[in-house]
């Protein structure tokens, strides 16, 4: 079974990148993945064993970053929009988690 979230952004900067971001809760294969608005170019941003129930994603245009809540592990976590620079943000508190991305 899969369940996969999806948000479509557009991002200036210089040139125009526009990108539809996605996670994906496949179990052993979750991830955190971009693709350019016509699909070309699919990228796994995020694919670890830290990484298991991806299902909030929010982006940081001024930082140009991407950040995703994991329920599985209680956390808020960000990278870069190319999937480098992961930073944990908040840990095991899933009810902020969870307040922070529907607000």
């Amino acid at each position: 079974m899969y369940i996969i979230n999806f948000m479509l952004t557009h991002v200036k900067k210089n040139d125009v990148f526009s990108y539809l971001f996605w996670t994906d809760w496949a179990v052993g294969e979750a991830k955190v993945a971009r693709a350019n608005l016509d699909g070309s170019d699919v990228k796994t941003l995020i694919s670890n064993d830290s990484i298991e129930w991806p299902n909030g994603l929010a982006v940081d245009y001024i930082a140009e970053r991407l950040y995703w809540v994991d329920a599985r592990h209680d956390y808020i976590a960000s990278c870069d929009l190319h999937g480098n620079n992961i930073k944990k943000v908040i840990k095991n508190d899933v009810s902020i988690a969870i307040k922070l991305f529907i607000c």
